[in-house]
């Protein structure tokens, strides 16, 4: 557990509730912005924890950007919102399918995605559908890729997010609180087995596997600032992978098992570098002058998808390894984070508040067609395609 310090860039409140998906520290609405996605530890109950949650987008500015009014449209599939239960298919509902133009007001309703492939996440949607506390508490869960046949994997009081699938889909790597410290498990498919892979002091997150399955790559603050480490896949031997007084976090593994992506604020805020798996030669890839962070490897390793504020607010964009080519797939005035590629490359999943309270959405690889999967008055959010 840190003590803040006039070093420490991040902030720190006390949770007083959780109103409607809106967190509330201290008597006032915190409401997401540019540091949704990075370790932001809060103290509950003398606890510190860490809640990269996306919550309700601030009001939207009176002037929309010129980006928003020129970018291309987008084409939302639109239908009547359909009940998903612990496990079993919806039926099918029916569809009507329009094209808008992104910018201010864009909304998306639940819509019918491609069901090829499942996707885990993390979500409180069982709390909110009980009225528990006025908001749940964070477990895993699989469904679908069109978000039907919803599974609830895991079921603890503790904070569980974050879940990373294995490479042959066997294991899910994922962080959590249930040993009153943000730790990294690991579990079966199905959610049996758990087993807790880190028990340092420090805090441990961001876990991604490596390509062949047997390491993964985390985030942690053991040695008293926030690094990039590996460790075998049951736990053993950590390695200290960068040592910066900087923040490094959210490591990413490359196809070829040859390169990790992670974002650092070493040169002033948070950009995206990338290094050699042992290490060394670390490469700032992005300079923008605002925030880029969350990449995410294409399975190809052909690409890079991460969030950047460049344009305002928190896009998803796409980019070549080196930082060159730089696509821009989503634009809308909510927060589109959190992107994963699905295994055969085409499309991109992500969480978005786009339409009140932040859920799962698709969109295929070029940006145009997005489809929301779930809708489950909650957050929903973390997406990770399983093989």
């Amino acid at each position: 557990m840190r003590t803040p310090g006039t070093g420490d860039r991040r902030h720190r409140f006390v949770v007083v509730g959780l109103v409607t998906g809106a967190l509330v520290f201290g008597g006032s609405l915190a409401r997401a912005s540019a540091s949704h996605e990075k370790d932001q530890p809060i103290s509950l109950l003398g606890i510190e924890l860490e809640l990269p949650i996306p919550l309700p987008p601030l009001p939207p500015l009176p002037v929309p950007l010129l980006d928003d009014l020129l970018a291309p449209a987008e084409t939302t599939t639109t239908t009547a919102p359909t009940a998903t239960t612990a496990v079993g298919t919806p039926t099918p509902p029916t569809v009507t399918t329009s094209t808008v133009a992104p910018g201010p007001g864009t909304s998306t309703t639940l819509a019918p995605a491609p069901r090829v492939g499942r996707i885990v996440f993390s979500s409180n949607r069982d709390g909110f559908a009980s009225g528990r506390g006025g908001g749940g508490n964070f477990d895993i869960y699989v469904m679908n890729a069109d978000g039907s046949a919803v599974t609830r994997l895991t079921d603890h009081p503790a904070l569980d997010d974050g879940p990373v699938p294995s490479p042959d889909g066997s294991r899910i790597a994922f962080r959590s609180t249930r040993d009153r410290n943000f730790d990294i498990y690991g579990m079966n498919v199905d959610g049996t087995n758990v087993t807790r892979l880190t028990s340092a002091p420090g805090v441990d997150s961001y876990p991604s596997w490596s390509p062949d399955g047997a390491r993964i790559t985390f985030r942690s603050d053991r040695d008293g600032q926030d690094d990039i480490y590996v460790m075998n896949a049951d736990g053993s031997n950590p390695v200290r992978l960068t040592n910066h007084g900087a923040h490094d976090h959210s490591p990413a593994w490359s196809p070829d098992g040859r390169r990790i992506a992670f974002v650092s604020d070493r040169d002033g805020q948070d950009d995206i570098y990338v290094m050699n798996a042992d290490g060394s030669n670390p490469v700032r890839v992005t300079a923008d002058p605002k925030p880029d962070r969350s990449p995410a490897w294409s399975p190809d390793g052909g690409r890079l998808a991460f969030v950047s504020e460049r344009h305002g607010n928190d896009e998803i964009y796409v980019m070549n390894p080196d930082g060159g080519d730089v696509v821009r797939l989503t634009s809308n005035r909510a927060a589109d984070l959190s992107p994963a590629w699905s295994p055969d490359g085409r499309r991109v999943a992500f969480s978005s508040d786009r339409d009140g309270d932040p859920e799962i959405y698709t969109m295929d690889t070029a940006g145009g067609t997005v489809a929301r999967v779930t809708d489950d008055g909650g957050v929903s959010h973390l997406p990770a395609w399983l093989p």
